[in-house]
């Protein structure tokens, strides 16, 4: 594989996401934040970098899973084809929604409505976006298995509802900070969002 001079110019709050390396990480953090950029650049950074046992036969494998797939889609695939349009080799598949490096990691979207796509498979990470949209028992039976096989990190993110796995993930970070990580970003803490534009919101929904 050629040489790759990648850079990455996270936002300020997500830099300590993009350096983690704990296997269970969870971000809670308002609209606007830039939480899927952070985590598009996550997987990139990893499909490139990472290191493991068995990659020449098992190349590197990374799933972004929404909900619904036409919502991956609309959420993330522009910007992996924009991140990755100048890394010489990259070949993107618009039909499966993959995008292939020239080591042969990959890159897949998947949703949680069709999860029996991803059965059986390995994954070197995972991110559920809007993890509580996506039902327990495909998280449970079928995406973390995916990740047994290379000792995989899954990342959860959204907002949680009610006591879910957005707040369960929060909690073990608390209990368990030596493999959990969490973001929580408030739009009236982070101050990525003009304090107009919030005001806006808040005296049209109040």
């Amino acid at each position: 594989m050629p040489t790759v001079n990648l850079e990455i110019k996270p936002r300020a709050p997500f830099r300590e996401f993009l350096q983690c390396s704990k296997r269970w990480m969870t971000i809670v953090a308002h609209r606007r934040a830039g939480k899927t950029v952070a985590v598009i650049q996550k997987l990139i950074l990893e499909a490139l970098t990472h290191k493991r046992k068995g990659m020449k036969t098992a190349p590197l494998r990374y799933f972004y899973i929404c909900p619904t797939l036409s919502q991956a889609k609309s959420v993330s695939w522009a910007y992996l084809l924009n991140f990755t349009a100048d890394i010489p080799n990259v070949v993107a598949n618009h039909s499966e929604l993959r995008i292939t490096f020239p080591n042969g990691a990959e890159i897949r979207l998947l949703s949680g409505e069709n999860a029996e796509r991803a059965r059986g498979l390995y994954a070197d990470g995972i991110v559920l976006d809007e993890a509580s949209d996506i039902p327990s028992s495909h998280t449970n039976y079928i995406f973390l298995p995916c990740l047994l096989d290379y000792n995989g990190w899954l990342v959860l993110m959204g907002t949680p509802k009610g006591r879910d796995s957005l707040y369960k993930g929060l909690q073990e970070a608390k209990e368990r900070p030596d493999n959990h990580y969490s973001l929580v970003l408030k739009a009236s803490e982070s101050k990525l969002v003009p304090q107009e534009d919030l005001d806006e919101i808040k005296a049209r929904i109040g």
